[in-house]
């Protein structure tokens, strides 16, 4: 996990979850943006955010992100994986298990994401200046 600061205003798309800094999720760099800080997140802990954005206040269960970041046929030390990746997240999150503001544990059943919509940014944001790029500013 890098650390990094863009030297850049806060994002305004980015929602303020709870007392703290408020964080986006930039999809196309696979970064999770907190204030004028970027965390580069690897590959498992950016799954499990998409799979818990995608559905916030549901259980994820822990068979459905085994599905999702093991395809079949793959051989993994399971428990210990997801937990490592899930250790990342919470840590680039700066999130507790014991008392969670993000991610709450079911013990032995999933994982719920218990804060507010993190917004998602960046794909729109691209297209946008590209498309404003090439019509010279002009509005297509």
């Amino acid at each position: 996990m890098e650390t990094y600061t863009s030297g850049r205003p806060g994002n305004p798309d980015a929602h303020v979850v709870g007392i703290g800094t408020p964080i986006a999720l930039h999809e196309p760099t696979r970064e999770l943006l907190k204030g004028a800080t970027r965390v580069r997140l690897q590959e498992q802990p950016f799954q499990i955010l998409e799979l818990l954005l995608a559905r916030p206040g549901a259980v994820v269960t822990r068979d459905e992100l085994r599905d999702q970041l093991w395809p079949e046929g793959t051989f993994v030390d399971f428990e210990h994986s997801l937990n490592a990746a899930m250790k990342r997240l919470r840590a680039a999150l700066d999130d507790d298990w014991r008392v969670p503001r993000y991610i709450e544990t079911l013990p032995r059943r999933g994982y719920r994401w218990i804060a507010e919509p993190v917004p998602r940014v960046g794909i729109q944001h691209v297209v946008l200046s590209f498309a404003s790029f090439v019509t010279g500013g002009q509005t297509p």
